[in-house]
C-alpha cells in the first residue's frame, strides 16, 4: 500500500494543469485602446476646494464613485453641451463674458 505521501504526489501530478493563454500565441495581440486620457489640470485653492467639497457630498449622498475626477468631467460635459454647436466667435465672447462677470464681481466683494 502506498504512503500518503505518495499518493498526494500521484493525484497532484495527474491533477495539475497546464496553462495555454491564446494571447501567447497570437502573433499580434489586440491592443486595447484606452477609452480616457489622463490629464493635468491647475485649479486655484477656492475651486479645488470647491470640487473636493463637492465630491465628498456626492459621495455622503450615494455616489461611491464620486471624486474629483467624477466632478471635473461632468463640468466638461456640460461645457460640451453649452458650447458644442456655437461657433469659435461665440464661445470666445461667452468665455469673455464670465470672465468680466467674475471680475466685476470681485470688484463689488
Amino acid at each position: 500500500m502506498a504512503s500518503k505521501a505518495d499518493r498526494l504526489r500521484k493525484r497532484a501530478v495527474e491533477t495539475v494543469r497546464t496553462a495555454s493563454p491564446k494571447r501567447l500565441f497570437d502573433a499580434e495581440p489586440a491592443r486595447k485602446k484606452k477609452s480616457y486620457k489622463i490629464v493635468a489640470v491647475t485649479l486655484n485653492t477656492d475651486d479645488a476646494g470647491w470640487v473636493d467639497d463637492l465630491a465628498q457630498r456626492l459621495r455622503r449622498s450615494g455616489m461611491q464613485l464620486a471624486s474629483r475626477s467624477y466632478v471635473v468631467q461632468e463640468a466638461v460635459r456640460r461645457l460640451r453641451e453649452d458650447h458644442g454647436e456655437m461657433s469659435l466667435e461665440d464661445i470666445t465672447k461667452s468665455f469673455g463674458d464670465r470672465q468680466a462677470k467674475r471680475a466685476r464681481a470681485s470688484l463689488t466683494n
